[in-house]
Order: structure tokens, then C-alpha cells, then sequence
């Protein structure tokens, strides 16, 4: 197909090269084209709506500029021009929603009503007689017509928007100054245009822009000062200001209006346009909208008559939907073209490559195990003799394959016996020490807990309390032998599971040094550690099975050392500082250390450097082993380096990931507690287990009683309440599991406190005591100070 593949490709590259230089400057030139004429009509676009608007402002501005001369008008007799007012409004239809006659101090008529009392002036109560009136001082129209006429020109302006102090609805005002014959200001005349009339002329520029770019284009309409007539968002539109369910009202009375304008607005790019706008420029900026980052078009043009701006908003979708439409033309008739130009390069190759496509096909099915693939032999040439010849080492290959494939199935159907085997060997291997686990924890209780009551009487001789002394450590030894079998069993068969949580680094290297501070005083060792300053407080990892490594290897240390020290160093080897630490932990000591040869084994398991070592210093050699594995688990390494006669450096490397801070632990009850109190069932089958507990639970003041069955201890919470039940798990006649979940299911039972009581330490056990409904968990053996810590959570002291 190479060859194929290679004549396709010549021939397409000669036909497309010169079409695809040829597409690419067609297409450039045409979407560049495209844009400007998008940018041209979006221009035409906000010059029509300008229009619109200019229309609309100077005719009315010609409207009230003929009004203010009229002699009514001028005679500044509102009872006498009421009429004619009444008149224009009609005449308007709709246009104006009232007409304004302002003094030349501030007070106003206007059509909408007013106070009798006081000549129709418009007053803060219209039915109040003495009430104040109201000032038009504030209205900007009043400012530019009267206020700042100076000079007593014939001003006409348009306001900018505004709440009515009467009607409180969104207006703007079209005022002009009144004079007298003799050119003497005398107030002004102000027509209040309806909003409806603003919303119209808006909805009729929308159309106009629907019609070019959809709905998707938006309008702005702001005043000489920046505010906001009409905006997508109504919120930015002038609007009564609302306080507590309360109007807010100003210095003077009036209700108070909240307007917004673009050149306070927080973009700075468009409170740029709103500067241009207001300075009467005619222009297009393109912007970024900082929410949504999208790209925008902004075509802004003066409205001269009322002093005002208008804006239209394009996104970039719509600018660019005509390249678009260009682009996709292009695109399909580029795909057209190619598949034309595809389809006589692959014909072409076809005629040149039939030949030796059906050989090259059946060489690939045999490579598949195929052999069945026919062949035209009937040529006279050199393909023809090679076509004969494929098809004799075919059939030789056939016969060899049926062969191989007897032998294959021979081996695989051996390999899948010897499989299962194994596995259910090492199912067994599995079963077997969960079972001597319990079995070998469970009388291991009853002789430990009897050693640690007679370790507190006080009736012993100095001699008996040395041999149980040896007797407690012999136990314990034996005890961490099996917590190691058990613990290397589980990582080969890949039941260990890591449990990360965040911890401080400092605290958990102390409370190692803690536990075996007493060690290390005996024989008179120093026991050190150093924390270089680059290690990070707190990590998050399997606390757990750091501390298990750590002690393993800082017991180790004091178990081959006579004298000297034994510390613990901690180096972090990033090379930068990040949220991921690279650790590496040094234990170091000054004992007997390990000879070159002996080195490569000690990772081993049940090795030591040689015999003598293990009858001198005790120990199955377990500890290394079970540290490399854990490690290796972890994502670690772990090395050691060691002069004989001068100790032994064992480190390991571990990477972490870094926090800044933990979670502040529960506060520990204190094992010096006085004496619990409570009345405990004891649930346990094995005869010892029940006497030697029950001494030590009797010991702590508590009151006891037994059952030897989940049957027997169901038929006494019916009889007697208790404070506590303290469940072993492995019993006949019901099993301790069934046992809590039964008393679970009786409502009166739901806050009694059940302490798992078992020799069963596996993770999967432990879970299922939790999901059975109980609350806590004891392993056996326990000791006395074990036992009350976990009971002070639950009983009253």
C-alpha cells in the first residue's frame, strides 16, 4: 500500500497544489471584502437610526419654537393658555404627555392638573391649600432656558432623561424660552414627551437592524452628559430610587431618581466610547466584553438636534456571519474539487498497482493466519513465477502452523491448570492466615491480659515480677511477629490499601521517637532527629504507614546498637519549591553495622546479616522486608549503606504532596481518668477471653455481665439495660455480626453504644463491623490502658 499510497500522493499534489494557492487568495480576498462591507452597512445602520432620532427631535423643537410665539404663550397667563395647550396635546396625538409653563423663579403649570388655591401652580398636594410648591430649579431644561440664559437667547433644548415630579413616570422634556416683544426672558414652555414615543422610535430601529443582523444586534441611546435613555438592560434607564420599600426622597421633597451613565461605567473601553459619544464624534470601536471575553463591535453616531449619541452593538458572531457564509461556500467547493481530484488520482493508481495489489493482499492475510486467499497464477511474467512460488511456501507454512497450533493448545491448556493452582493456593494461603490470625490473637489475649492483671499486684515478689516482665515482652515479640506475617501475606496478594490524610510531618517523627524513647533509655542510647528547614509542616500521605516503616527501622537501629546514638534525618530533594515534596528519610546509628556481603539480603524476608545476629538481637528479619514493600507501595525507594563495627545508614526516599495546614485532631481522653462507670454486657465464647476481660473491666468500675452467643446476649437486653455491649464476632449459634444488626433494627436500641471486640484486624473485618452497626473497635489482645481509652468515649467517668 506504500507504493499506492505514494502514487496518490504525487499525483493529488500536482493537481491541488496550484488549486490550493488558488483557494487561499480567493479566500482571503473575499473574507476581507466581506468585513468591510459588514463594517460599511453596520455604518449605514447607526447613520439611519440617528436619523430617525434627528427627525424626530427637530420637529419637535420646531413645534415648541413656533408655541413659545404665541401671544397666549407669551402672556405667561397659564388660565389664559390653558386651551390652546389642550389644543396642541390633541393635535399631537399622544406625542407629548403634558405641556410644562415654568416662572422665571422656579414654580410650574402644568396640563396635568394643579393646586386651585394657589392658581393651578403645581404643589407638593395639589388639595392642600397652604401647600409648598413645587421648583423646577433642578430640570436641567430649566437651567439651559432660564437659568443660564443670560443673555436671553431663544433657547430650545432637549432635556435629558428624567422622572416627572408629578406623574413619576420616565419622561424628556423639549423646552424653550419664552421672550416678549421687547426680547425679555419670561419663563419657559416645555413639552414632556411620552416614553412611549422613545420606546417606539427604539423598537423602530431595531427593526431596521433585525432586517440586516438579526436580533442579535443592541441598541444604546445616551444623552450630552452620558445617561442612559435606553439601554438593553432596563436597569441602567432612569427609574425612582427605592430604599427599604420607600421612595427615597431629595433635599427638596422630590422623589429621588436613580440615573447611569456610560462614562461611569466599569469598562474602561467602553467608558471610552462614552466619552466619544458625548463629544458628538461618529465612529467604530471594537471592544472585548470582560464577562464573557467575547469580541464586539461598537458603531456610534451624533444625534445633533437633541445634543444626544446613538450606539448599535454587534458581537462578533454577527459581524463575521457573511465570512462565514463565504467560508463555508468556499469549503464545499474546495471538498467538491478534492474529491474529484481524489477520485482520478486513486483511478489512476488502480491501473498502475493492480498487478501487485493481489499478491500484496494475500502476503497480508497470511501474515493474519489466512491461508485461503485466491490467487491468479495464469501470467507468463516474472509476477506470474512470483505469484506460483508465494503460493508452494503457503502451502508449506499451512503444514507447519497446524503443527504448532497442537503444540500451542497442549502448553496453554498445561498453563491454565498450573494458573488455577496457584491461585487457589494462594486463596487458600489467604484463608488460612486469617484463620490462624484469629485463632492465634484470640488465646494470645487471654495470656496477655492476664499478664498485664498480675503485672498490677501488688503481692508479687521482686522475682515474679521480673519473669513477668519477660513473659510480657515475649508476648508482645510474638505478637509483632505475627502483625508482620500478616502484614507482608497482605501486600503479596495486594489486599494492603493506602489511607492518605494531611498530617504534620514534626509530630509524627516525635511520637515515633516517643514509643521507643523507653527503648532506647534502657540501653543507654541517645535517640536524635533533624528536620532540615526546607521540609514542608504538613504533608498529606498514609500516615499510618510511614509511622509503621519508621519504627521498624528506628527499632532496628536501637535493637543493633550498644552505645553511641541513633537519629532520624529529614531532607527534602526538590529541586524547586512546589505543591509536591520529594522526602528522603535517614536513619542513622552508631551499632555492630552489616558486612558488604550481607547487604544485597537484608531486604529480604526472615533474613538478617547471618545467624549470629538473629540469636544475638532477636527477630524474624521481617522488618526491612515489609519497609521495602510498603515503600514500593507508596511510590518510594529504599537503600542502606553500612561500615562493620561503625552502623548503618538506612534511608529511603518518598514523595508527597504538600498542604498548608491539617486538621485540628480530636482532643485524646487522658488514660489517668478515675474509674469509668457503667454497666457493660461482655458478648464472647472463649472461656479465658471472658474471664481475663471481665477482671479488666471490673478493674476499670465498671459492672459486668456475660453472654457466650449473639442469641443469649439478645434475650438479655431484653431483660436489663445496659450502658455498653462489648461484641466478640466469631461465636456459634449467631455471630456477632448478625447480633448488632438484629439490635440495630429495634428502635429502643439505636443510641447503645457496641465496641467491636475481635482477633480479626483485616480492613475488610473492620468494615464489616461497621456496616453490622457498630460503633467501635477493639483488637485483640488489648491491653488494660487500651481497653479504658476506647470505653472513656463511650461511658461516663
Amino acid at each position: 500500500m506504500r507504493l499506492k499510497n505514494q502514487l496518490v500522493g504525487v499525483m493529488l499534489g500536482c493537481a491541488l497544489l496550484p488549486l490550493l494557492v488558488m483557494f487561499a487568495l480567493a479566500m482571503t480576498q473575499s473574507i476581507e471584502q466581506a468585513k468591510q462591507l459588514r463594517v460599511v452597512a453596520a455604518k449605514a445602520e447607526v447613520h439611519s437610526a440617528a436619523m430617525i432620532f434627528e427627525r424626530y427631535f427637530s420637529e419637535r423643537k420646531a413645534e415648541l419654537s413656533t408655541m413659545v410665539n404665541d401671544e397666549r404663550v407669551q402672556s405667561m397667563d397659564f388660565a389664559q393658555m390653558k386651551g390652546y395647550l389642550n389644543d396642541a396635546l390633541i393635535r399631537s396625538q399622544g406625542i407629548y404627555e403634558k405641556f410644562i409653563l415654568g416662572e422665571l423663579d422656579g414654580r410650574f403649570y402644568n396640563t396635568r392638573g394643579g393646586n386651585p388655591a394657589q392658581g393651578m401652580i403645581r404643589t407638593f398636594d395639589d388639595t392642600n391649600p397652604q401647600a409648598e410648591p413645587r421648583s423646577l430649579v433642578m430640570r436641567d431644561y430649566w437651567q439651559a432656558t432660564i437659568g443660564q440664559n443670560v443673555a436671553a437667547d431663544a433657547v430650545v433644548y432637549v432635556s435629558e432623561p428624567m422622572i416627572s415630579y408629578t406623574t413619576h413616570t420616565k419622561q424628556i422634556v423639549v423646552s424653550a424660552s419664552i421672550l416678549d416683544q421687547k426680547r425679555k426672558l419670561k419663563g419657559l414652555l416645555g413639552g414632556a414627551i411620552a416614553w412611549q414615543q422613545i420606546d417606539s422610535l427604539i423598537s423602530l430601529v431595531q427593526r431596521n437592524i433585525t432586517a440586516s443582523f438579526k436580533d442579535k444586534a443592541r441598541v444604546m441611546l445616551v444623552s450630552r452628559h452620558g445617561a442612559y435613555i435606553y439601554h438593553w438592560n432596563e436597569d441602567k434607564i432612569v427609574h425612582l430610587k427605592l430604599e427599604g420599600g420607600e421612595w427615597v426622597l431629595e433635599r427638596g421633597g422630590e422623589r429621588a431618581s436613580q440615573t447611569h451613565y456610560i462614562t461611569k461605567h466599569d469598562d474602561p473601553q467602553l467608558k471610552a466610547i462614552g466619552l466619544r459619544m458625548i463629544a458628538g464624534h461618529r465612529g467604530y470601536e471594537q471592544i472585548t466584553e470582560p464577562q464573557t471575553e467575547q469580541a464586539l463591535h461598537v458603531f456610534f453616531a451624533p444625534i445633533e438636534s437633541a445634543d444626544y449619541s446613538i450606539s448599535i452593538v454587534l458581537p462578533e458572531e454577527v459581524m463575521l456571519e457573511q465570512v462565514h457564509e463565504l467560508q463555508t461556500l468556499f469549503w464545499i467547493v474546495f471538498a467538491a474539487v478534492f474529491a474529484l481530484v481524489c477520485a482520478l488520482a486513486i483511478w489512476m493508481s488502480n491501473v498502475i498497482y493492480a498487478p501487485i495489489r493481489s499478491l500484496t493482499l494475500a502476503a497480508k492475510k497470511l501474515a493474519a493466519g489466512n491461508y485461503d486467499k485466491q490467487l491468479s497464477n495464469h501470467r507468463k511474467d516474472e509476477l506470474g513465477v512470483l505469484t506460483r512460488s508465494f503460493e508452494q511456501m503457503r502451502n508449506k507454512l499451512r503444514q507447519r502452523e497446524n503443527k504448532l497450533e497442537k503444540l500451542v493448545n497442549t502448553r496453554t491448556q498445561e498453563l491454565e491448570e498450573a494458573r488455577v493452582q496457584a491461585q487457589q493456593a494462594l486463596q487458600a494461603k489467604g484463608r488460612f492466615l486469617a484463620n490462624m490470625s484469629h485463632e492465634i490473637r484470640t488465646p494470645m489475649n487471654g495470656i496477655l491480659g492476664t499478664l498485664e492483671l498480675l503485672n498490677s499486684s501488688a503481692e508479687l515478689s521482686k522475682e515474679q515480677t521480673q519473669l513477668l516482665k519477660i513473659c510480657r515482652h515475649s508476648g508482645k515479640h510474638l505478637l509483632n511477629v505475627i502483625n508482620d506475617i500478616l502484614d507482608l501475606s497482605k501486600l503479596e496478594e495486594g489486599h494492603v490499601t493506602l489511607e492518605h490524610n494531611d498530617f504534620a510531618l514534626q509530630e509524627l517523627i516525635e511520637d515515633v521517637n516517643n514509643l521507643l524513647m523507653s527503648l532506647a533509655s534502657q540501653k543507654g542510647l541517645s535517640l536524635e532527629y533533624i528536620i532540615d528547614d526546607n521540609v514542608p509542616a504538613f504533608i498529606r500521605g498514609d500516615q499510618a504507614r510511614l509511622q509503621q516503616i519508621l519504627i521498624n527501622l528506628v527499632g532496628n537501629a536501637i535493637k543493633f546498637t550498644d552505645k553511641g546514638h541513633v537519629r532520624v534525618m529529614v531532607q527534602n530533594k526538590a529541586k524547586t519549591v512546589s505543591k509536591q515534596a520529594k522526602l528522603k528519610f535517614i536513619v542513622s546509628d552508631t551499632g555492630v553495622g552489616i558486612a558488604p556481603e550481607d547487604l544485597q539480603r537484608v531486604f529480604e524476608p526472615f533474613k538478617q546479616a547471618d545467624g549470629s545476629m538473629t540469636r544475638r538481637f532477636d527477630g524474624t528479619g521481617l522488618g526491612l522486608s515489609l519497609c521495602k514493600e510498603l515503600l514500593a507501595l507508596m511510590g518510594g525507594k529504599i537503600g542502606i549503606e553500612s561500615k562493620q563495627g561503625q552502623g548503618t545508614d538506612v534511608f529511603f526516599s518518598l514523595p508527597v504532596e504538600v498542604v498548608s495546614t491539617v486538621p485540628k485532631p480530636l482532643q485524646h481522653i487522658s488514660s489517668s481518668l478515675s474509674a469509668l462507670k457503667g454497666h457493660v454486657l461482655l458478648v464472647e465464647d472463649n472461656d479465658v477471653n471472658l474471664m481475663v476481660v471481665t477482671a479488666m473491666l471490673r478493674k476499670l468500675g465498671l459492672e459486668v455481665s456475660t453472654a457466650k452467643d449473639g442469641l443469649l446476649a439478645l434475650e438479655a437486653i431484653k431483660k436489663q439495660s445496659f450502658d455498653l455491649i462489648l461484641m466478640d464476632v466469631h461465636m456459634p449459634h449467631l455471630d456477632g455480626l448478625e447480633t448488632a444488626k438484629r439490635i440495630r433494627q429495634d428502635i429502643t436500641y439505636k443510641n447503645l453504644p457496641i465496641i467491636a471486640f475481635t482477633a480479626n484486624i483485616f480492613k475488610e473485618d473492620i468494615t464489616a463491623c461497621f456496616n453490622a452497626g457498630m460503633d467501635d473497635f477493639i483488637s485483640k489482645p488489648v491491653e488494660q490502658e487500651k481497653l479504658k481509652d476506647v470505653l472513656s468515649r463511650w461511658l461516663a467517668c
